[in-house]
């Protein structure tokens, strides 16, 4: 009987090299610069458009995913932003006569509404639909 068996998978180790304080500082430089890590920029240096992506956790790093989901449900599952929308839609239409000042209020609560939500979705790593 033949064993076709894949041989076990070993995990890749770290590359390591020695840099002096003003080497890292460089390259911790240029990473940020970049917008990318460290690693990530040594390999871009390395590697250019061949190298792999990788998905990395982000720099902060989401504390409680749960209670960000069950937030942004809720805010979903409300009608406040929907009645805002038409409170402001039918305001803009002359439709409901506010004075300016509620105007303006209403309008920024719509504004402040988006941003809470964006700020709940990128949290949560979720893309808007178009």
């Amino acid at each position: 009987m033949s064993q076709d068996r894949n041989p076990p998978i070993t995990p890749r180790s770290p590359f390591c090299m020695r840099l002096s304080d003003n080497e890292r500082a460089l390259l911790t430089k240029w990473a940020l610069s970049a917008g990318l890590s460290n690693g990530e920029y040594v390999r871009h240096q390395l590697f250019g458009a061949d190298r792999s992506l990788r998905r990395t956790r982000g720099r902060n790093p989401v504390v409680d995913q749960k209670a960000l989901g069950e937030v942004l449900s809720a805010l979903g599952s409300t009608r406040a932003g929907s009645n805002l929308n038409q409170l402001a839609k039918a305001v803009n239409s002359g439709s409901l006569v506010f004075d300016e000042g509620a105007r303006l209020a209403l309008l920024e609560a719509c504004a402040d509404f988006r941003e809470i939500r964006d700020l709940l979705m990128r949290a949560l790593g979720i893309c808007e639909r178009s």
